[in-house]
């Protein structure tokens, strides 16, 4: 009974309406035609809750008034129904579909409520001797009863009941087979009178088979749910969601903070000199084909992989230089005019028309000069400062060498003379290009006496320049071979352009063994700086004090490292101040052991991630277009078919096609979650064949799992989103674990993080987190139950993704907060205004400036609490460092068409439904999920740098909505057969 009482009733009026709801009900003709013999009911309504069979025809040919519901919804929903479409109604008489020909001695109870002298009359059947099952569920709703209103009844269960219709229309239906039990504790503590009436019905048994045992689980699961809800007060029900929230993230919270992170500095103590050899055009491939063996043994005590991501192309060596010595990214381009690389620290003055962009002169005071065709270039992707650095290690009054030990230099066809470059000068030029000494050097292009002759010189060198405090820097080679345009390149020629990279870096490495073996009390910092032709994982490694596998604040994870690390964690090891226009962080060496196996497996499951993830993504598309095509044209044939009358029946083409696109769109929003947990599969289940059979299979299993859930249309959606949820949920507590590697989260590569949530996770964590928190509102009895519970699952979804320890997602909060606040608005019905919508910002803000001061007592050094503690200029740099983000992605990602996808089915269903299109009046809480998922994707794809590919994602999950409802059409209003 909604209210504390159930105030003064009403003397009784209108006639007398039988009810009974019934799904496949074989006897229901004999239970109509029993009831209305008796004369005593003026109308008889049988609910048709989903049958498949012809309960709807049997029940009007005796005699009763149908209602044929769009889909099952249970008992307590059907009798909702009935009372709806009764509204004259005066008494109620509430019969299962099974009594058969005993129905019209169910008349019986309406003798005391007629009278007076009871408002609820309930019915108490024979026993059952032994055709029943074995009474734990009767003996355990009892309890339960008498627990929560001291009334302890004889037939807790009974269906069989006679109820004033002005008591009835207060109460809050229980749902399904809640309805019972739910209605006796509702009536006792509204202070109604109940009578039990001992009757001779018979019904259908389910005895002690297992189709008894499944229905009378169910039932149990109904009879729970309905009386939880009953149970305390309202403000006891809301602690107890409370703690349970706490709860969770305590658990999660637990593992969170014990991962710790982090170890010692790369050196025990400042340096004052310190040796970096940058290695180009190799990658960790180059570990499987033997030729670094040093670099691998380096490896092996302390060290780990580096992604070489810069913001052009991956073959661009001057700015992944230039990105090194700024710690942040740089882009480099082409200088105005024709000025000549200018030349004079070279051997040679001359240089053939090949020569490189950039090269080093020498000045008068002895030191050099950085001189290069290209320049650094001011865009949003390229935020760092060139020549940092230097700049930072010349105000500390340390000096700066550049051994130009490179390989690799361009030949000029026409001479056959070759140029060495001095790219890498790059990396320790200061901001004016200044070096305070350059050696030009040239090893072989090749293992030899004369290779080693070189190395011995370069190590030489080496020793020489660390007596004074500061940084040496060996560009240890090689560069990409260049081509010419005009002249085809044949297998042959390919082979032997590699053989003569491989060549490069086996000189390479006996260089850096010579360097670490001449200079064991020196800091080497060996660095692979880029890939050949393409990105790849390149090496790291580190011959000082300690040993380890190196740990980077910038992934948060051991083993990991980033290119803008370089830098910073020069300055560190030389004690120099690291500038805040570096985004690198110093690293350390984690207490884990370096482990070269679990570098090279990273690299194989990177190489592998890149040869499926684009691949996958077009399939993922296009699968989602042919099923919304196929969805449309099964649309239309339905609406055809109800128009000619013969109406789209199950096994017309047109619900067959249906239920197959239904499927498929369950098994596409199911594709993300299997995605994360396929990253749990061992290496060789992720080569790109197997891997794409393995995720389609699961997530076809997924789907074909989900179709099971039939509580509501909306229940395989449900499943599903709840199924990512959990997963999601989990991975966050973890850290992000499973977004590491797998084709929805994010890969060393290319990624803008490397720890905690990825976009599209969050996109996909957004969209289930919304799905399930707008059923658990639309199924709840009380709405503000559901309300609140709501909020709980969107406060710990909340912590979970933007905590600095856990997803880490800054971003999260600034879409998630206004989405839990304006989405528990609109749900608990009440309309969004101006006010409102300033309390979701205020909200925001609070939360963000919360995470900001959590970060910094952590101490994590997330990009949180850095955005929080910058000023106005540099947080006004990241808007619009995103926005430009966003629209390039726009207009060039893939993600774009999946957009378009879902908009087009959307707009078509749209038009196909014709009047129908407000089929949502009848359920609000659905239609506020709707609306919830879309600006939310929209919120999510404007708050965040990947642009459109967090709508696309959220889109997965409204075009499998909109399919579903458009299919099964289950908030249109029921059909009313009139009797025959």
């Amino acid at each position: 009974m909604e209210g504390d009482g159930q105030g003064e009733l009403r003397p009784l009026a209108g006639p007398v309406v039988a009810v009974v709801p019934a799904r496949d009900a074989g006897d229901v003709g004999r239970t109509v035609s029993s009831v209305l013999a008796t004369g005593r009911v003026d109308r008889c309504v049988v609910v048709d809750d989903g049958s498949v069979d012809d309960t709807a025809e049997r029940a009007r040919a005796a005699g009763a008034e149908v209602l044929v519901l769009p889909h099952n919804l249970g008992k307590g929903g059907a009798v909702r129904a009935a009372i709806d479409h009764t509204p004259e109604a005066g008494t109620y008489l509430l019969l299962d579909a099974d009594l058969g020909g005993t129905a019209g001695r169910a008349v019986g109870l309406l003798d005391p409520v007629l009278a007076g002298t009871a408002d609820l009359a309930i019915a108490v059947f024979p026993p059952a001797a032994g055709r029943g099952g074995f009474g734990t569920v009767k003996r355990g709703t009892t309890r339960a009863i008498q627990r929560l209103c001291g009334y302890t009844p004889v037939e807790a269960l009974s269906g069989q009941r006679a109820v004033r219709a002005d008591v009835l229309r207060r109460l809050v239906l229980a749902p399904r087979f809640g309805l019972e039990a739910s209605m006796t504790v509702d009536a006792i503590r509204a202070g109604c009178r109940v009578v039990e009436v001992p009757l001779a019905l018979e019904h259908e048994h389910t005895g002690r088979s297992l189709a008894g045992f499944r229905h009378r689980g169910a039932q149990a699961v109904d009879i729970v749910r309905g009386l939880a809800a009953r149970v305390g007060t309202v403000r006891s029900r809301r602690v107890g969601m409370l703690a349970v929230a706490a709860a969770v993230l305590l658990a999660a919270a637990v593992p969170a903070w014990g991962r710790g992170g982090g170890g010692s500095p790369v050196a025990a103590s400042s340096s004052r000199s310190m040796v970096l050899v940058t290695v180009s055009n190799t990658s960790l491939a180059d570990l499987d084909r033997g030729v670094m063996p040093n670099i691998a043994r380096l490896l092996g005590s302390t060290g780990g992989a580096l992604t070489p991501r810069i913001p052009t192309g991956s073959e661009d060596q001057a700015a992944s230089y230039a990105s090194l010595g700024a710690g942040g990214p740089v882009t480099m381009g082409a200088r105005g005019g024709d000025e000549p690389v200018a030349v004079g620290a070279w051997p040679t003055p001359w240089l053939p028309p090949t020569a490189p962009e950039v090269a080093v002169v020498a000045q008068p005071d002895g030191s050099a000069r950085v001189v290069s065709r290209r320049v650094p270039q001011r865009r949003t992707n390229a935020y760092g400062t060139a020549g940092a650095l230097g700049d930072a290690l010349h105000e500390a009054g340390l000096s700066t060498t550049y051994l130009g030990a490179r390989t690799d230099g361009p030949t000029d066809l026409a001479t056959g003379r070759r140029a060495v470059p001095a790219t890498g000068a790059l990396a320790l030029a200061d901001a004016d290009g200044r070096i305070d000494r350059a050696v030009p050097g040239e090893l072989a292009p090749a293992p030899g006496p004369f290779a080693a002759l070189g190395a011995a010189r370069v190590s030489a060198e080496v020793g020489a320049a660390a007596a004074t405090p500061g940084v040496v820097l060996v560009d240890a080679g090689g560069s990409q071979e260049p081509w010419p345009a005009d002249r085809a390149m044949t297998a042959a020629d390919r082979a032997a352009r590699h053989e003569r990279r491989l060549d490069q870096v086996r000189v390479a490495d006996d260089l850096v063994g010579r360097i670490v073996t001449d200079h064991p009390d020196l800091l080497v910092v060996v660095v692979g700086v880029a890939p050949a032709s393409h990105w790849r994982l390149t090496p790291i490694a580190v011959a000082g004090e300690r040993a380890g596998a190196i740990w980077s604040p910038s992934t948060q994870r051991a083993g990991l490292s980033v290119l803008t690390d370089v830098a910073p964690t020069v300055l560190g090891a030389l004690g120099v101040e690291v500038p805040t226009t570096m985004v690198g962080r110093p690293l350390a060496v984690s207490s884990e052991p370096s482990d070269l196996a679990a570098v090279q497996e990273l690299h194989e499951r990177t190489v592998l991630r890149e040869g499926l993830s684009g691949s996958i993504t077009v399939a993922f598309i296009v699968v989602q277009a042919i099923v919304y095509a196929a969805a449309l044209v099964a649309l239309s044939g339905a609406r055809r078919r109800r128009r000619d009358g013969t109406g789209p029946a199950k096994g017309s083409w047109p619900g067959r096609l249906l239920s197959v696109t239904e499927r498929l769109a369950l098994a596409c929003a199911g594709l993300p979650a299997v995605t994360f947990l396929y990253r749990l599969a061992p290496v060789p289940l992720q080569q790109p064949a197997v891997a794409a059979t393995g995720i389609a299979l699961g997530a076809t299993a997924v789907a074909a799992v989900a179709v099971r859930f039939r509580r509501h249309p909306l229940s395989p959606l449900v499943a599903v989103a709840a199924v990512t949820l959990v997963i999601m949920v989990v991975d966050a507590a973890s850290g992000g674990v499973l977004q590491d590697l797998s084709l929805f989260g994010y890969t060393p590569l290319t990624a803008a993080r490397y720890y905690g949530m990825g976009n599209l996770g969050f996109a996909v964590l957004g969209a289930a987190v919304i799905v399930v928190a707008g059923s658990w509102v639309a199924s709840q009895q009380v709405r503000g139950d559901g309300v609140f519970a709501a909020a709980c699952l969107f406060a710990v979804v909340t912590v979970l993704q933007v905590a600095p320890v856990m997803g880490a997602d800054f971003g999260g909060a600034l879409v998630l907060v206004p989405t839990a606040v304006l989405a528990a608005t609109a749900w608990s019905g009440v309309r969004i205004g101006v006010r409102r919508v300033l309390l979701a910002g205020a909200a925001t803000l609070g939360v963000v400036l919360v995470l900001g001061a959590l970060d910094a007592t952590v101490g994590s050094g997330s990009h949180v609490g850095r955005f929080v503690s910058s000023g106005p200029a540099a947080m006004a740099e990241v808007v619009h460092r995103k926005i430009d983000s966003n629209v390039r992605v726009l207009t060039t990602s893939t993600w774009t068409w999946a957009v378009v996808v879902v908009g087009v089915f959307a707009l078509g269903a749209a038009l196909l439904a014709g009047r129908r299109a407000g089929r949502f009046e009848r359920s609000p809480a659905w239609r506020t999920t709707l609306a919830v998922l879309v600006g939310f994707g929209v919120a999510g794809g404007l708050a965040n740098d990947s642009g459109v590919a967090i709508p696309a994602m959220v889109a997965v999950f409204v075009g499998a909505f909109l399919l579903v409802v458009s299919a099964r059409r289950p908030f249109e209003a029921p059909r009313v057969l009139e009797p025959a």
